[in-house]
């Protein structure tokens, strides 16, 4: 099973990464034709296009074994090592997260809020809370953590 940003989601964060580029596009072009500010552009265009080549890749995998969280770097989480999945809170945006003993990884997909809606955020949530039950190891201890 896999879980990655919708494509409004996508397109928030692109919007986003692309405002210091279009700044800077209308300085070089409005004000002055400097090799420096076309190198900066330049740059910047290479950087968006790679932002908007990871965005399509952020999310998470999930298999029998572990959980494959993907953002700027990779993290594997082995389902025998999650004692819950959690639901954090912060300014407006529920995001799920993964808690282990001493580490709370927190899942770039799914996620919902103001600037990132997911209407289907609860069934997405709901099948990676059963996709952990079904997978965890039967020594694994119930679930014994209280939300922040």
């Amino acid at each position: 099973m896999i879980f990655r940003l919708t494509w409004q989601q996508r397109l928030i964060a692109l919007v986003i990464a692309a405002l210091p580029v279009g700044v800077l596009v209308l300085i070089v072009f409005r004000v002055r034709f400097d090799a420096f500010l076309v190198t900066v552009v330049g740059v910047d265009l290479v950087v968006l296009g790679w932002v908007s080549w990871r965005l399509t890749r952020v999310g998470v995998d999930l298999d029998e074994h572990q959980a494959v969280v993907r953002g700027l770097f990779t993290r594997r989480v082995a389902w025998d090592a999650v004692q819950a999945v959690v639901v954090e809170k912060v300014l407006g945006e529920r995001r799920s997260v993964l808690v282990t003993p001493g580490r709370r990884y927190r899942l770039r997909a799914p996620l919902a809020g103001l600037l990132s809606p997911d209407r289907d955020f609860d069934a997405k949530l709901d099948a990676l809370r059963s996709w952990w039950l079904a997978h965890r190891s039967t020594d694994t201890p119930p679930p014994t953590i209280r939300q922040p």
